[in-house]
């Protein structure tokens, strides 16, 4: 029996390699006749062939009880314990209520606009990514990455955004001291910031992955911030409405935190 059981592995791989391969063909296939697109329309089709035929395959885990080695689980831990499961922040009834940014999490900020969401998720993965002393990636749809520095500048110094953007600062010397005398426009950081525009959801993962392989590494911790989700070009129709839209680039990105296991 065990020979028959690896025997019938041996032909799911070789139906795996020939199905990659095949997949992989559709994607040469692709590009070659790319001619018309632009780089971003080829690098989202063949990231969306691949990880279409990649997402279609099931490995060995399997459902368990949920009470199975429980106890077992509550003492291994107790012999380490830890203040914190995720990525610490730097609000403390958070981290209380829900031991910080967990890998492998997707958290949804939410409110009205013009109410500060933007302000916070800046704050919270500038500073968090000091405290773990982690790299945090903010992908950003709206602002260009010199006025999110602006408003970073602003926050550390005091000085009111407008007289930073427009140089009036070195006018005054009250804010020539704040400028001159802040020590954290001196620091280095792990907070990275890129403007996405409307680049779609595709190539927003893309992107992701890339920074992480190449910046972050395998098997190190990070956090991604995407401010904020949205329509980016996708056609609504009858059968594709926007909150369907809405909810394929949620699964997405929850698809890409699982991969890289980090807290989006």
């Amino acid at each position: 029996q065990p020979a028959t059981v690896q025997a019938c592995k041996e032909l799911v791989k070789l139906r795996v390699r020939r199905e990659i391969d095949e997949t992989a063909e559709k994607i040469a296939d692709e590009v070659r006749n790319a001619g018309e697109k632009n780089v971003d329309e080829i690098v989202a089709l063949c990231d969306s062939i691949y990880n279409d035929k990649i997402s279609s395959y099931q490995f060995d885990e399997e459902p368990e009880k949920i009470t199975d080695g429980l106890e077992d689980l509550l003492h291994e831990r107790a012999e380490s314990p830890e203040d914190d499961t995720g990525i610490v922040t730097p609000y403390e009834e958070f981290n209380r209520m829900y031991g910080g940014f967990k890998p492998g999490h997707v958290y949804s900020i939410a409110s009205r606009p013009g109410e500060g969401k933007t302000t916070w998720l800046v704050d919270c993965g500038f500073r968090s990514a000091k405290i773990n002393d982690v790299k945090v990636l903010y992908l950003d749809t709206e602002m260009m990455t010199e006025e999110i520095k602006f408003r970073l500048a602003s926050s550390f110094t005091s000085v009111p955004t407008w007289y930073l953007e427009t140089g009036n600062w070195a006018k005054n010397s009250d804010l020539i001291s704040k400028v001159n005398n802040c020590d954290k426009l001196k620091e280095d950081s792990n907070f990275y910031h890129f403007h996405i525009s409307d680049k779609p959801i595709e190539r927003v993962c893309s992107i992701i992955k890339r920074w992480y392989y190449s910046v972050v590494g395998r098997g190190n911790r990070c956090m991604i911030i995407y401010d904020y989700v949205k329509l980016t070009g996708e056609a609504i129709t009858k059968n594709y409405m926007e909150y369907q839209i809405i909810g394929d680039k949620i699964n997405q990105l929850k698809r890409v935190a699982e991969e890289v296991n980090a807290p989006v």
